[in-house]
């Protein structure tokens, strides 16, 4: 269930519990983008500065958030100018934080989109561009002063829309923004529309997170918003054995760069866990064991998979590391399912495929 005690919910742009991709697993997370899905420069969650050369109404294209219309983003004149809607200032601790920005977008009739975060204390942007014919990444800038660029993400669905997302570090300013715009060229602000009417690009769903990484959407009508950990977890019934043993799962996360995450975990020992999104670690509650490196799980399921007995060993995409000595036990109490079995430490991506085995390396 979820921290709260509610049902799991489904709310994630990739699958839901029973979708491809399997169970979400999440972190805590706030979104503090006013009016999520209405982005409308007339009102308090959305601005602009140049409403004489575009405007932003609701259009009849349906958007893989629930079939909520998009919004899109309106040319009124043929000038070579900025339309960039951006969020009001949203306000954070005095402290320098790593913080999240993610759209769902859709092509309109510019080659290229770029979103960004906006650092008002220093007047500063990180900025990222893509292409809006497959939504990869073709540039990244950042500020000198402000602002640090961390990464980016791009998930392209099948009906070609994208949710893609930027990360960055502010210094201690207290406030944020996040913009993002249809442009001529990457690197490029300005959109030049063929003519008066255009509509540059479509967009829905937009949050702004504390984080290193996109969470699942949240919406927000009016009023910043939240979302309640998950926390799935097993009782202890003898399922896992001290003598020997093997879990294995399929783990994405949404995250590129190093977190400290559980993909099934009972306390500090019996753990499959992560560091990276390259390897696999296992621990006994005194040794942690490493996989070799592989191929990015980050929004790909992935085999990951320890073994405990003669030795402990753990497994990634199949392939063993290098085994160590095994203390002999294996954890005690409850299993956790993309978390430890104490409620911390979310997976930030999906589970899925869980088996656990009394014998060593079974089926590895």
């Amino acid at each position: 269930t979820e921290g709260t005690g509610a049902t799991i919910g489904a709310s994630d742009y990739y699958a839901d519990a029973s979708g491809p991709y399997g169970y979400v697993s999440e972190n805590h997370a706030e979104n503090k983008q006013l009016f999520s899905e209405a982005i409308d420069v007339a009102n308090a969650g959305w601005n602009s500065t140049a409403t004489a050369n575009f405007d932003t109404d609701v259009s009849t294209v349906d958007s893989p958030i629930n079939g909520v219309p998009f919004y899109k983003v309106n040319a009124l004149t043929v000038a070579a100018t900025q339309r960039r809607p951006f969020g009001e200032n949203i306000s954070k601790t005095a402290v320098a934080e790593d913080w999240t920005a993610s759209f769902t977008v859709k092509a309109g009739t510019m080659p290229f989109a770029m979103i960004g975060i906006y650092n008002g204390g220093a007047s500063a942007y990180c900025r990222v561009w893509f292409d809006t014919s497959d939504w990869s990444v073709v540039a990244a800038s950042e500020a000198a002063v402000g602002m640090t660029f961390v990464g980016t993400t791009s998930v392209l669905m099948a009906d070609g829309t994208a949710r893609i997302s930027i990360t960055a570090t502010s210094d201690a300013t207290t406030n944020l923004r996040a913009v993002f715009a249809g442009t001529d060229s990457s690197g490029s602000t300005n959109s030049t529309p063929a003519s008066a009417g255009d509509v540059m690009i479509y967009g829905i769903g937009v949050q702004l997170e504390l984080g290193s990484s996109p969470s699942s959407y949240i919406k927000t009508e009016g009023s910043t918003a939240t979302r309640t950990a998950d926390v799935l977890t097993y009782s202890d019934t003898n399922n896992i054995e001290d003598a020997a043993g093997t879990i294995i799962a399929e783990a994405s996360t949404f995250w590129a760069a190093g977190e400290d995450v559980r993909i099934v975990a009972r306390d500090d020992g019996g753990r499959v866990f992560m560091g990276e999104p390259t390897r696999a670690r296992v621990r006994d509650g005194s040794t942690t064991v490493f996989s070799d490196y592989g191929t990015s799980l980050q929004n790909n399921p992935t085999q990951v998979a320890g073994a405990w007995g003669d030795a402990m060993t753990a497994y990634f995409a199949g392939v063993a590391g290098t085994p160590a000595a095994y203390n002999g036990s294996f954890g005690v109490g409850a299993i956790g399912i993309g978390c430890r079995n104490n409620g911390i430490s979310q997976t930030n991506g999906t589970v899925r495929n869980v088996a656990i085995y009394s014998t060593e390396g079974a089926t590895l």
